[in-house]
């Protein structure tokens, strides 16, 4: 009967307090659970990305001297009531003869400045010369001189205060046939024979003033230049003799 009672009472204590073998090795519960504010510190832990440094290369850094010699040949004659010309009419600007010259740059190169012969910094130009009735020269379709100041009412301007030739706005307007010369920023020496007389002709425009429109003129990447006569109703008008000279053009390369 004892034993019977003391087996019982190993049986409940095995049931009540089972132990875990000891293996001899420690074991830890691993918490894979991970703060919101340890996020957002690793997250403002991290480097922005590396930026990429653009290294930016001047093309006029080195620059090559190539010498434009422009002519424009003599015209003679108006093409009356062609290409927006007018019929004759005494007085007046009827019509006019227009020639353009661009000067072509390979692939990959920029024009860096221009120097014009017939600027003040080397003292102007001297040249026979014959015309009828009025001229007017452009560089980038901005007017650089003219033999007749009053055509400037006609002219939009850009902000720079520089003209821009346009016959549509200027056709009709009332000529006169004395010289009233306009060079840019009123910077200008211009001895002209009268019109329809031959003779000996004198041309500076100021440096300073000529730097500042080729500054101006050369952010559109282009070098164009035009030379226009004008007439009024006689067989010889929108005439000239012949008009050329030298451009010094800066070239760089990207």
């Amino acid at each position: 009967m004892f034993i019977f009672i003391l087996s019982a009472c190993m049986i409940e204590n095995e049931f009540h307090h089972h132990d875990v073998p000891n293996t001899g090795a420690y074991e830890e519960t691993e918490d894979y659970s991970v703060s919101i504010n340890s996020l957002i510190e690793e997250e403002d832990k991290e480097e922005p990305p590396a930026q990429t440094n653009t290294i930016t290369t001047d093309p006029c850094a080195e620059t090559e001297t190539v010498v434009w010699n422009v002519e424009f040949p003599q015209t003679q004659g108006c093409m009356w009531n062609e290409d927006g010309n007018l019929s004759p009419a005494e007085a007046h600007f009827q019509a006019r003869a227009e020639q353009l010259m661009t000067y072509n740059l390979d692939n990959g190169k920029e024009i860096c400045d221009v120097q014009f012969e017939f600027s003040s910094d080397f003292g102007g130009i001297t040249f026979p010369f014959r015309y009828d009735d009025h001229v007017l020269f452009t560089f980038n379709d901005r007017i650089v001189f003219s033999s007749y100041e009053p055509l400037n009412e006609r002219f939009a301007n850009d902000d720079h205060g520089y003209l821009f030739y346009d016959w549509d706005a200027m056709r009709g307007f009332p000529m006169q046939f004395y010289i009233s010369p306009f060079g840019v920023d009123n910077q200008i020496e211009m001895n002209l024979p009268n019109h329809d007389q031959a003779g000996n002709a004198f041309l500076s425009v100021g440096g300073t003033a000529l730097s500042a429109l080729t500054q101006e003129a050369l952010k559109e990447k282009r070098l164009d230049l035009q030379f226009v006569s004008f007439g009024d109703n006689d067989q010889d008008d929108c005439e000239h003799s012949g008009f050329s000279f030298w451009v010094e053009i800066e070239i760089g390369a990207y």
